[in-house]
């Protein structure tokens, strides 16, 4: 399944989007950082059925075509009432992963009435490791690096001595290396970077419109996350009935064939209650 590729206006951008699926609900998921929107595509079979699903090419990713050197959450809010409008809804359900998974935390409290059901997987934004916490970065900080940082030679130099040290983890490592080696990659890193200013969580917040709102959530973890660790998710379902966690073999890669099938047990059951 390749799914059918939608680009809509948003004042002077394009956002690209796949839609798969042919469900009577609409499902609105958003891929994490550095991923595609094609990352959804092996989830047709567990969720294609009951779901018509829009990907989102998030802003400086894909086939997205984005003016501005960062985005916002009223940029999120707008896009999502481009696709309710496009698609004749009033009511959707919304799915995130990683980065995604953190935007999706936060449009919660905008659409909270219009939300069926909310699907995270290994959700960024409640509580993270290393790198993951680099929006705690004052933005003009972010922006003064994004400058200085046109030659990351320095910086890989002082990466590799923090590796050697055990100062900076093998994941993290990975992760500056390969967005900072290339010019693309970077510069998508620090417009992204500087974006997060505007997706700052509260988890407790969160965790409270859960509770209020008694929206059904479902989590999926990978039990060795290096970067979202397991015990986020746990935290987030305990003493709420409408939230559930299914932990997965494996890391942060979780999307694959045993995803699926965690999909699938999830929606057998919450349509047998």
């Amino acid at each position: 399944m390749k799914g059918q590729a939608i680009f809509l206006n948003y004042k002077k951008s394009k956002i690209h989007l796949l839609r798969f699926g042919s469900g009577k609900e609409l499902l609105i998921s958003f891929p994490g950082y550095a991923n595609p929107a094609e990352l959804f595509l092996p989830l047709a079979s567990a969720l294609g059925e009951r779901y018509t699903i829009l990907s989102v090419d998030l802003p400086f990713h894909g086939a997205t075509e984005w003016s501005d050197s960062s985005f916002t959450l009223e940029d999120m809010h707008g896009l999502i009432e481009l696709i309710l409008t496009r698609e004749g809804k009033t009511e959707f359900a919304m799915m995130g992963y990683s980065f995604g998974g953190r935007i999706v935390q936060k449009l919660v409290p905008a659409f909270v009435t219009k939300i069926k059901t909310v699907i995270l997987l290994a959700p960024d934004g409640i509580f993270t490791r290393g790198m993951v916490n680099a929006h705690l970065v004052p933005r003009v900080i972010r922006v003064w690096l994004r400058r200085s940082l046109r030659d990351p030679k320095w910086l890989l130099s002082l990466v590799r001595l923090f590796h050697r040290v055990r100062l900076l983890s093998e994941y993290n490592r990975k992760f500056i290396h390969y967005h900072m080696s290339n010019p693309e990659r970077r510069d998508r890193l620090f417009n992204t970077w500087i974006s997060m200013h505007d997706f700052v969580l509260h988890p407790s917040k969160t965790k409270e419109l859960f509770r209020q709102s008694k929206i059904p959530v479902a989590l999926f973890f990978g039990k060795t996350d290096p970067a979202i660790p397991l015990e986020s998710g746990k935290w987030m379902a305990k003493d709420l009935e409408n939230v559930s966690l299914c932990i997965l073999e494996g890391g942060h890669r979780i999307i694959g064939p045993a995803l699926v099938t965690a999909l699938k047990q999830y929606q057998k059951k919450a349509d047998s209650k």
